[in-house]
Parts: structure tokens; sequence; C-alpha cells
């Protein structure tokens, strides 16, 4: 825990050691305390340390877990906003977990974006690097940003300019009440939800 023997002059520990580290990556779905039997005698799982499920089904055969990343892949297809995943090539997410998973899931659900087939979703592979991108190449997550960026804006610029100029026409009463298809179409769907009338 504390600096080697042969470190520099200048060496630290830090307050937060490297097991405290694991823990925030990986929980553990077998009774963790430091003494066997002692989760037992105390009731059980702690309801505030441990997820409302039980990992073991969830999770057969894995003594680690960490749910928020399994939520948060699928959550991925109802994704509004374009995408931009920038991986490393020496990453060992990208070796472990293939990337292309991410990119075919992201925003294809109901109210995403369309994906990567709308042209929604793109992806970059920095190389040499590991999965601490922006600390491990500066400057080159920096330029595939700045130019993904500057086509997001491009694309923008020109979908605002279409949408201002058929904006201008619509007289200002439409632009503040209920369409005549709109009141129409909600008229069809207040009847096909009504209770059927009853024969007897």
């Amino acid at each position: 825990m504390a600096p080697a023997e042969d470190a520099a002059t200048d060496a630290v520990t830090l307050t937060t050691t490297k097991h405290q580290e694991v823990f925030t990556f990986l929980r553990p779905t077998f009774d963790a305390h430091a003494y066997p039997g002692l989760g037992a005698q105390l009731g059980g799982p702690n309801s505030a340390a441990y997820a409302d499920y039980t990992p073991e089904a969830a999770l057969p055969g894995q003594p680690l877990e960490r749910a928020e990343s399994v939520v948060a892949f699928h959550m991925l297809p109802y994704v509004r906003p374009s995408v931009l995943y920038v991986f490393g090539s020496e990453s060992h997410y990208t070796a472990c977990e293939p990337t292309a998973d991410k990119v075919e899931s992201t925003g294809v659900g109901i109210g995403g974006s369309g994906g990567a087939a709308k042209g929604r979703v793109a992806e970059v592979t920095v190389q040499g690097v590991g999965h601490l991108i922006p600390m491990e190449a500066v400057d080159e997550t920096a330029e595939v940003s700045v130019k993904w960026l500057g086509d997001e804006m491009a694309a923008w610029r020109e979908k605002e300019i279409v949408e201002r100029s058929e904006w201008a026409y619509i007289p200002d009463e439409q632009k503040r009440t209920i369409s005549d298809q709109y009141l129409e179409a909600l008229r069809s769907e207040t009847k096909s939800d009504a209770a059927p009338i009853s024969k007897l």
C-alpha cells in the first residue's frame, strides 16, 4: 500500500487504494465479507449494497458483475442524438467485446435516431491506444471529434434552413393550433379505444 522501497523521492501513495478502485469496476455475486459465512449470520446480503435481483440467476457462473453496463447496452437502441464511438485498438474492451454490436444496436429502437443506416452513428478506431483514449492520444482524439462535430453542425444547419423556409409559409394561426388531420387521427384513435357496446 505504501510506496516501494526503491521508489523515487517524489513518489506518492493515493488515498484511494488500487483495491478500492477495483471495487468500483466489479461487484461480487458471492458473499464478499472478509470472514466466510458472516453475511449469512447478519441475515443475508445488505439490500443497500447489493442489487435487488439474484445475480446468480441473471448471470449464471459469473462471480463478478456490474449491472450498469448491461442496462446501458440494452438502452442503446433508444438513443436519439447522433453518436460517435471512439475505440482504442489496444483496449481489452475492444478485444473481448466486439464493437459492432454497440454500433449496430445504437439508435435502432422506437424513438431512436435511426442508427448507422441513417448516418446517425459512426465509429473510429484509434490505433496503438487502450480504452483511456483521450488521455493517451489527445491530439488524435480532438481531430476525429472536431471532424465529426463539423459534419454534424453542417448537416444541422442544412436541415434548419429547410425547416425555417417551410415554417415561414405557414399562417400564424396554424402554427399554434392543431391541424384537421391531427384531429381526425385523434377521433379515430378514440373510437378504436372505446369499449364495445353490450348486446344484452
